[in-house]
């Protein structure tokens, strides 16, 4: 287990030794963050505002005061600062004060005793190219980053809920950090502000060493005790048997606001409404590519870019390559990493996939 990781497992366990989880109010299938949407969930997005109303304004106030008496000599003083992270943690928690502030005050001592979680890199993908697949592809028609992931081409068939947590600490930091780039292009609304991400998880090939809930509860532990309410929507494509028997055990363990938020697909096609074209039609290519036997070696190496341009290119879509892979390669997407996502003076450029990132710096490295 890495250090990081360890810190991270510490802070995570609430004082009367439960899961935690995210107990927000739900963020249905059929609805999304920074939209909601009527009917099928691709029918209507509908902007979502974040209005408070005074009796609510006057908790977060309150919570801020009393975290900022306690905090207000430290560095992390400066994550209070940002109204949306305090609004969640009290959202996530059904506006209850001492809950909230219980779990963020946590959050923020973990922030104090672990490497700044936004710099960091996923160890294990580093030591083992493609151990992990999961990663950012494009965003969703109401902005929220994407991530896909698939049981075929990941170069571990086995993992454990200490790799998970730290790749999801990655992606995550670096999804938040690809909202506010889009924020400061003028291609995301501040207000309301895109807040969740959505995983697509192509649940062909999977097998039972993939079935172990502790990683689920693990993980889930990590998202609602540092990052409430940023999962918006998980998508379970051509997910069979295992899948569902794997999820029925998990579930249990999960608030329902939280469970709620798995829909099951055999076809994208039924919420292509979710999507715009191109990502839509990435994803369809992706799914198609990786059914194939053997898996073609521009697949099962995702992270590189294909020899051939005009080719599927599996690190994303052409405008997430475009605007987020191409621009975080070389040794200034190092230097842009040390910041952080919740404080807008700290953000620095969005990473993709760390293979991605390292295959750029390799690639255009001198001879």
């Amino acid at each position: 287990m890495s250090e990081q990781v360890e810190n991270l497992t510490a802070a995570s366990t609430s004082d009367d030794g439960r899961i935690s989880s995210e107990v927000a109010t739900a963020e249905r299938p059929d609805a999304v963050a920074g939209g909601a949407m009527k009917g099928d969930a691709g029918s209507e997005l509908l902007p979502c505002s974040h209005v408070l109303t005074s009796e609510q304004r006057e908790l977060l106030d309150r919570l801020r005061r009393s975290l900022k008496e306690e905090f207000g000599a430290r560095d992390v003083d400066l994550y209070l600062d940002e109204e949306d992270m305090v609004r969640r943690y009290l959202n996530g928690h059904g506006w209850n004060f001492d809950t909230a502030r219980s779990y963020l005050a946590k959050s923020l001592q973990w922030r104090e005793r672990v490497p700044r979680p936004a710099a960091w890199a996923c160890s294990y993908c580093v030591d083992n190219p493609g151990y992990h697949c999961m990663r950012q592809v494009g965003f969703d028609l109401a902005g929220r980053p994407v991530f896909y992931s698939s049981f075929i081409q990941p170069s571990v068939t086995r993992n454990t809920g200490d790799d998970s947590v730290e790749h999801f600490v990655y992606l995550t930091e670096n999804a938040v950090r690809s909202i506010r780039q889009r924020e400061l292009a003028g291609q995301s609304p501040v207000s309301p502000r895109v807040e969740t991400w959505v995983w697509i998880m192509d649940c062909t090939g999977m097998g039972w060493a993939a079935c172990n809930p502790k990683i689920a509860i693990q993980v889930n532990s990590l998202l609602g005790d540092h990052y409430p309410e940023r999962l918006g929507l998980t998508i379970a494509l051509n997910a069979g048997f295992l899948m569902r028997s794997a999820w029925a055990a998990i579930k249990v363990f999960l608030a329902p606001a939280t469970a709620n938020k798995l829909l099951y697909l055999s076809d994208l096609a039924e919420q292509q409404n979710l999507f715009d074209r191109e990502l839509f039609d990435w994803l369809q290519d992706e799914e198609e590519l990786n059914k194939l036997q053997p898996l073609p070696e521009s697949q099962r190496l995702f992270w590189r870019k294909p020899e051939d341009a005009s080719a599927h290119d599996p690190r994303g879509t052409r405008s997430y390559v475009r605007d987020f892979v191409e621009p975080a390669s070389l040794a200034a997407a190092g230097d842009d990493a040390d910041g952080d996502v919740h404080v807008p003076s700290r953000c620095r450029r969005p990473l993709p996939h760390p293979n991605t990132v390292a295959e750029g710096r390799r690639a255009s490295s001198p001879l």
